[in-house]
């Protein structure tokens, strides 16, 4: 006889001498206790754990997208996900189609900047030359820079709509980080005003003190994407 066969022979039920045998079986008070010791209440304090554990869960991730910093200062962390996936597809193009390709570095004249490739000016130095491809990789690099730094500038933009996200990292890789959080702009997107925000990016129309065509037309373009988002 096999465990299991000693097992159900132990809680038969016996019957004038003999007991019925499987399914009609009754277990003794015994085998209930240990039942109840060894399975249900174990599986109930696992369950409970479980529980617990997801509204821990729920609670990280819903503050894991910012962080505090020893300062005090509240930042966005940089999630690689769907979400932050589509601002880049959405704001790369925008960003190419108006800042155009050199691959050799050239002096802009407004800026009062050795400049290169698709807009870069960090590090640029006259004679500076570089393939499609570098201008490419240091584009892509540049441009989420750009937007990881205005979330760490408005962590509420986190909460705005990819395409608002996206015109707005247009708008500051074009002005740079510093005028962009001192901006009356910024001061909607902390106030999560979305439209009034998108709103305010035709006002940067002006470079060497005088308006450009060019920036209008780019300004009207990313309040345009801006706004396809609300």
């Amino acid at each position: 006889m096999n465990k299991a066969e000693q097992l159900i022979a132990k809680s038969a039920l016996p019957v004038g001498g003999g007991a019925i045998a499987w399914p009609f079986t009754v277990a003794e008070a015994a085998h209930y206790a240990t039942l109840l010791n060894q399975v249900i209440i174990p599986s109930i304090g696992v369950l409970i754990a479980l529980v617990t554990l997801l509204i821990k869960l729920r609670v990280w991730w819903r503050g894991s997208r910012f962080a505090k910093e020893e300062s005090g200062r509240v930042r966005a962390r940089w999630w690689v996900g769907g979400s932050a996936a589509a601002v880049i597809a959405l704001g790369l193009p925008m960003t190419a189609k108006w800042e155009g390709l050199e691959n050799q570095a050239y002096w802009d004249a407004h800026g009062q900047v050795w400049t290169v490739c698709l807009g870069e000016t960090e590090g640029v130095q006259q004679g500076d030359n570089y393939s499609d491809a570098e201008c490419l990789g240091m584009f892509k690099e540049r441009w989420a820079e750009f937007h990881r730094e205005m979330l760490a500038c408005v962590p509420e933009m986190a909460e705005a709509p990819a395409e608002v996200q996206a015109a707005v990292t247009s708008w500051s890789y074009n002005v740079g980080i510093g005028a962009a959080c001192k901006s009356t702009l910024t001061k909607h997107l902390r106030r999560s005003e979305w439209r009034e925000a998108c709103n305010q990016l035709p006002r940067w129309r002006r470079a060497g003190g005088q308006v450009l065509r060019g920036l209008v037309n780019r300004r009207a373009d990313e309040q345009a994407l801006c706004l396809s988002g609300l």
